[in-house]
């Protein structure tokens, strides 16, 4: 549309930045929809959008990242309604699955693990309305991804439901060169050495074999180099598993700050756990569900960001709950003050 280069990128900064400032607004209805203070959100919201901490992602627009970020949000927020509501509003839920599988396919595994474990924390009763409400979300969200999956029956010639290399990105992340970042791997060579898009004797395999022969066979030699490496498969995985949760930035500043972050909306969300709400166990098999199967890949910070907002939302909820257990704190402690002085008042009176 723009022509110009340097207007492209302008466009592309104003669009992204624009899409996570929308996401970030969105938090006060997640408060409302977890029957959480509205102001809860509204600070989780002015924490997310003005820390400078995860620019790249946020502002630059390389990666679909900040759609996914707002879509698995928007997400969120339609399944916790879903589950307080007694289970309505499967058709919005299946809707808003779809697109977000079609944004990112990485809602995938969240999806199916909410569909296997909700059901065990349900009554009989409520849990039979799950499964058929379930069905239909499913139902519609595979409508949804079926006109992708057509085109890619006939361009590529198979019926692929989502947007993936699967096999390239398991054989670029486990391999004599692999290291647990992204950056590490660019520093090391590896993109040079083993990417398409890099390296021009795999960019003619992939047009020799066709996208779907070629990830194919990056995933058989993904999982004989897996097989054949157990100990070293076994370090890259913990070492992606911790630096999903505490990944490493560009900046040691950038670093310190995601990972305070992290520690602060992990211990207000375990101050929410203890409230025993539905929600909380939403979002605990929301973020493992999405984090387990990233372990296998090289990792980086964009591939959490669906889910950051999580951390400042219950960063706020963590100074909320504090605030408000030192103010009960104090009218307590003003209480018995009152109470001390009305009594020693009555002992001094004389008695008639």
């Amino acid at each position: 549309m723009f022509r110009d280069e340097s207007r492209a990128f302008v466009a592309i900064s104003v669009f992204s930045s624009a899409l996570a400032a929308l996401q970030y607004s969105l938090l006060p209805w997640l408060a409302r929809a977890c029957k959480l203070p509205v102001r809860i959100g509204i600070l989780g919201g002015f924490l997310g959008a003005l820390l400078p901490i995860d620019l790249w992602v946020q502002t630059k627009g390389s990666f679909e990242y900040a759609l996914a970020g707002l879509m698995f949000l928007v997400f969120s927020i339609v399944y916790v309604r879903f589950l307080s509501r007694a289970h309505k509003g499967a058709v919005w839920l299946g809707l808003v699955s779809g697109a977000t599988l079609l944004v990112n396919p990485q809602i995938a595994a969240p999806m199916l693990a909410l569909a296997i474990l909700i059901p065990f924390l349900l009554t009989t009763d409520s849990r039979r309305v799950f499964i058929r409400s379930l069905l239909a979300q499913f139902l519609i969200a595979g409508a949804c991804v079926l006109p992708w999956t057509i085109r890619n029956a006939l361009v590529l010639g198979s019926p692929i439901w989502s947007r993936s290399n699967f096999g390239l990105e398991l054989h670029l992340s486990n391999n004599d060169l692999a290291a647990a970042t992204w950056d590490q791997n660019e520093r090391n060579g590896l993109f040079l050495a083993m990417h398409p898009h890099a390296n021009a004797a795999e960019r003619e395999k992939v047009r020799e074999l066709g996208e779907v022969a070629y990830n194919r066979e990056k995933l058989r030699d993904a999982r004989e180099w897996i097989l054949s490496h157990p100990r070293r498969f076994a370090t890259l995985t913990a070492e992606r598993a911790f630096l999903f949760w505490f990944p490493l930035m560009k900046r040691p500043v950038q670093t310190a700050g995601m990972a305070a972050i992290t520690l602060v909306g992990i211990l207000g969300f375990i101050r929410f756990w203890r409230t025993g709400a539905l929600a909380a166990h939403f979002f605990v098999i929301l973020a493992v569900s999405l984090a387990a199967p990233l372990c296998l890949f090289q990792t980086s910070s964009r591939l959490r960001y669906p889910i950051e907002w999580l951390f400042y939302f219950f960063a706020a909820y963590l100074c909320f709950s504090l605030l408000i257990k030192n103010s009960r704190r104090n009218t307590e402690d003003m209480m018995a003050v009152w109470w001390r002085k009305h009594l020693d008042s009555l002992e001094m009176r004389p008695k008639s």
